[in-house]
């Protein structure tokens, strides 16, 4: 009799420790599955947000094609356009080019050692 009930201990502690190493398996395979997905997540929002700063440059680009292509879409906006990008005149007018006023910079001179001084002098 004694020796039936260390069997069954026995038996009852190897089918105990071998679910536990199965429900540790499971445990480790169940957390790595998620943090997978969890990192696959942070992916995802971040396209997300690069996406929608994207679509925002995009839309203001898009406005800004449309002001200027309502601007061409009349005479004075062509002519705007035409005079401002090749520099032309009218028959009869005379065009003025300004120029900026150039400031010259003055170096400051260079404190001149004795030794260069002398060689100066040769």
């Amino acid at each position: 009799m004694y020796d039936i009930n260390i069997k069954k201990k026995r038996k009852t502690k190897i089918i105990f420790r071998m679910v536990s190493v199965l429900l540790v398996i499971l445990c480790v395979f169940f957390a790595k599955v998620s943090y997978n997905a969890y990192v696959k997540k942070q992916e995802s929002e971040e396209n997300y947000r690069r996406a929608e700063a994207s679509l925002v440059e995009i839309e203001k680009r898009q406005a800004r094609l449309e002001k200027e292509i309502e601007k061409l879409s009349t005479d004075r906006g062509i002519e705007e356009e035409i005079r401002e990008k090749f520099r032309v005149a009218k028959e009869g007018e005379k065009m003025m080019v300004l120029l900026g006023s150039e400031e010259v910079e003055e170096k400051p001179e260079e404190k001149k050692t004795w030794w260069k001084k002398l060689l100066g002098i040769f």
